[in-house]
């Protein structure tokens, strides 16, 4: 699959196949986006405990993160009937 292709068409030209091919290939890449998730919050608590990362700092990344956990979320919601 060319997710180029798939990813540069409007919601409302992507046909049946493509969608599917799209739910398949996020469900595919799942685990490895949880282990970023999991990977970068081991990288904050390491430079914090360093003293690299201030207050402020560490409260946008872990909005940024939690942003990222929610959109997984949602996304895992949009796609669970693939999952079954």
């Amino acid at each position: 699959m060319d997710g180029k292709i798939v990813l540069n068409k409007k919601d409302e030209d992507l046909t049946l196949m493509d969608q599917m091919k799209m739910a398949i290939e996020f469900i595919s890449n799942s685990p490895q986006l949880a282990n970023a998730l999991n990977e970068f919050n081991t990288y904050l608590k390491s430079k914090q405990s360093q003293g690299i990362i201030n207050d402020a700092k560490r409260k946008a990344l872990e909005q940024v993160a939690t942003k990222f956990t929610s959109r997984m979320d949602e996304i895992d919601t949009k796609y669970q009937e693939y999952y079954d």
